[in-house]
């Protein structure tokens, strides 16, 4: 009598343990799927960065080259006022204001790529500490 009890507790014993075994080794498969997932989505956020910042720092230096420009212009329409070439000075002017328009599209396109960086590292953030706590 004994025996065959104690070997039925020994056996529901096993089974308690294989089942706990394969629930353990589900949720680090789980794991292991979620991090290589967050990884996936980390390495698509680093290259849509890496866009964005090299996309900001052409339309800086777009910038900075169109204000030489505008500049530039300015003084030779300076130059054509005191020679009283009035003519000539008004159409530099309307190229002046083009630049300056030009300028201040540059400025808001740069402002906007400023927001998406600061959007994509927050996420970034956000993935890593996720990825965090799946290692515990």
């Amino acid at each position: 009598g004994e025996g065959a009890f104690g070997g039925g507790a020994a056996a529901e014993e096993d089974d308690s343990l294989g089942s706990l075994e394969a629930r353990l080794s589900n949720i680090l498969r789980n794991t292991e799927a979620r991090v290589a997932s967050l990884k996936r989505e980390m390495g698509g956020l680093a290259g849509a960065l890496a866009r964005v910042h090299e996309e900001r720092r052409r339309c800086l230096l777009e910038v900075s080259a169109r204000k030489r420009q505008r500049e530039e212009l300015e003084e030779r329409q300076g130059a054509m006022q005191e020679r009283e070439e009035f003519e000539e000075a008004g159409l530099l002017y309307e190229q002046v204001r083009a630049a300056d328009a030009g300028i201040r599209t540059l400025d808001l396109a740069q402002a906007s790529l400023s927001k998406e960086c600061d959007a994509l590292e927050a996420r970034r953030h956000e993935l890593e500490r996720e990825a965090a706590a799946c290692w515990g």
